[in-house]
């Protein structure tokens, strides 16, 4: 008697409910919308790490994410270095600057600067042989092509452009990097330090190492976090 009641209630009443229960719906699909824009950004800022070789990342302590790390000095190399367990270490640049178009105006870029060997622990694997070797050149880039619209270009390959007074030139193009900050711009360190001066000499972002096995990964980690505690150490996994 009272479960038929309570129907009752909720029948005669169900113009009133049923606002309510599609606005609960409806923030269900707006949470769920929010959270695959979200993990598509972290996949969008991560792809340049998934494509790199190295299994351990330095930087300063606290550094919430990639695209907002800061200037650490490059003497903390000896310190990885030091590792029993690491067999490679090297320095690596990822910072934001602006990219003028050739045509005029200009857009926020992010300068990726890394080795280039072909053992190199930061160049993103999706770089030729040729590339690489077209990117030991002064001033020389490669950016995805998706991109170029954005960049200010037409077909890409051989076309210049300018960031911060300096000239750069498009010597390949790659697919899968398009960003949502900003335009990759892949270049050798040497490229990288013209187009990023706010970096001396003795700074970098980034250290990026590579132990023998695999397996020694967490160990190094945690043992430099114990050791080092300004600065921040992850994995790549």
């Amino acid at each position: 008697m009272r479960r038929l009641y309570s129907l009752k209630i909720l029948w005669h009443g169900r113009h009133r409910f049923l606002p309510a229960v599609l606005a609960v719906a409806f923030s269900a699909v707006l949470i769920a919308v929010q959270f695959g824009v979200m993990l598509g950004a972290l996949a969008v800022t991560s792809r340049p790490i998934d494509h790199a070789q190295a299994q351990i990342w330095v930087g300063i302590g606290g550094v919430p994410s990639i695209e907002l790390g800061h200037p650490i000095p490059k003497a903390w190399l000896y310190r990885v270095q030091a590792q029993p367990e690491v067999e490679a270490v090297e320095d690596y640049l990822y910072e934001f600057n602006y990219w003028h178009k050739p045509s005029g105006g200009s857009v926020h870029c992010c300068i990726i600067g890394a080795r280039l060997e072909d053992s190199a622990l930061g160049a993103v694997c999706d770089l030729t042989p040729e590339m690489r070797i077209r990117l030991t050149e002064p001033g020389a880039v490669v950016v995805d092509e998706t991109e170029l619209e954005r960049l200010g270009l037409r077909r890409g390959i051989g076309e210049t452009a300018e960031v911060v007074g300096h000239k750069v030139r498009i010597v390949g193009l790659v697919r899968g990097f398009k960003s949502i900050w900003g335009p990759y711009v892949f270049c050798s360190m040497q490229t990288a330090r013209q187009l990023l001066f706010q970096y001396r000499p003795d700074q970098t972002q980034y250290l990026l190492a590579r132990c023998r096995q695999r397996a020694d990964v967490p160990v190094v980690v945690e043992r430099l976090r114990r050791q080092y505690p300004e600065m921040a150490v992850l994995a790549d996994d």
